[in-house]
């Protein structure tokens, strides 16, 4: 009975991420899509593709613990811990990317500082 009920939360929780995860890509894509090329749309396309990547190991997870014990649910269950990992792996480039986002501008800010400050000690010295 107490296995049953856990397998019922895992059967519904699993659906319900699928499901919400299937919405989060779809609004991930339609903001990527509306930007103009750029550091910001690379982003936001790495950050979608992270999510389908996780979503496809959470999808085998759903199919897995829809499917009982079978030779398919092996596999699902090889497919989502190889997914989940790939979805790590892809997170620590994401990661990276976020990183150095932004660092452009801090550049120029700081080249604008500089040139700022250099226009005022020739004035000063006029």
């Amino acid at each position: 009975m107490e296995e049953a009920f856990i397998l019922s939360v895992a059967q519904i929780s699993s659906l319900l991420t699928v499901l919400v995860g299937f919405v989060a890509i779809f609004l991930l894509v339609r903001a990527a899509q509306g930007l103009f090329t750029g550091q910001f749309k690379t982003t936001l396309w790495l950050g979608a593709l992270s999510f389908v990547l996780t979503l496809t190991g959470v999808t085998a997870m759903m199919f897995y613990h829809f499917g009982g014990e079978s030779e398919v649910a092996e596999f699902l269950e090889h497919v989502w811990y190889a997914f989940i990992f790939l979805s790590l792996l892809f997170s620590l480039f994401e990661s990276y990317h976020l990183i150095n986002f932004g660092k452009g501008f801090v550049k120029i800010k700081e080249f604008t500082k500089k040139k700022t400050a250099k226009n005022k000690s020739i004035k000063r010295k006029r």
